[in-house]
């Protein structure tokens, strides 16, 4: 919508279709070297390479990604597809189809997204909209954070919808994170169960809608809900309500 995007095309139906248009490189992990300090004798280099910490760069551009140390394990494009494809092999008994959504590459591949969505809308009975649940994915190149997973109602299509999904998952307390360890690859497992229970929370959402849907609201019951729930009530004096 900000016309600032390098949009490939229609969105993909597998990783390796994803990574073909919009993911053709990989992070990968270059030695650091700073200018010899005058003075310090070492040996006769000018440069010396810095122990216990290495470059994040992208393998096409070379653009650095961050600077982190060693026990930071980097978790690759191809590794992060590969756990999206294996947790979108979850079979849950009356939940629909998943499916690719949204890749984006974000901040100049520092933050690689991606959204599935459920192929069937969540029905509400009275509301017409489309509603659809989302599954979302993000590895960070940056140093800032980790791997991450959550449920949400909404699309990653920029890094503002990022930042807001991320805001979303933290505040409900939804979202799994991986951090870039070398024993990443043990929590995939974990990965994959908090996923099953993630679109079964999905599944009760949306049978409780429908139960509230079917709530009748009486006037009285409005004016009762407004009255304690916001700071605005109809009892307030006209001085009280201007302050408001």
């Amino acid at each position: 919508w900000h016309r600032l995007a390098d949009i490939k095309g229609d969105r993909p139906k597998t990783w390796d279709e994803a990574k073909e248009g919009y993911l053709k490189w990989e992070p990968v992990a270059v030695p650091i070297f700073a200018l010899r300090v005058p003075g310090v004798p070492v040996e006769d280099e000018e440069y010396i390479e810095i122990p216990g910490w290495h470059q994040v760069v992208r393998d096409d551009t070379k653009h650095m990604l961050t600077i982190q140390p060693d026990s930071l394990a980097i978790i690759g494009n191809n590794e992060f597809g590969s756990l999206i494809e294996y947790i979108m092999g979850v079979d849950i008994d009356g939940m629909p189809p998943i499916a690719f959504d949204t890749l984006s590459v974000l901040k100049g591949g520092r933050i690689v997204a991606a959204s599935l969505k459920l192929e069937r809308p969540l029905q509400i009975p009275g509301d017409d909209s489309l509603t659809y649940g989302y599954m979302h994915f993000w590895t960070r190149h940056d140093g800032l954070g980790g791997m991450k997973l959550g449920p949400g109602m909404f699309r990653i299509v920029c890094a503002n919808t990022q930042s807001m999904a991320e805001a979303f998952m933290d505040a409900k307390h939804a979202a799994m994170t991986i951090r870039h360890t070398t024993n990443w690859a043990t929590r995939v497992e974990e990965a994959r169960r908090y996923m099953v229970a993630s679109l079964g929370q999905m599944t009760a959402w949306e049978a409780m809608a429908a139960d509230m849907a079917k709530t009748a609201v009486s006037t009285r019951d409005v004016e009762w809900f407004l009255d304690n729930w916001l700071p605005f009530s109809s009892d307030m004096t006209d001085r009280m309500k201007t302050t408001v």
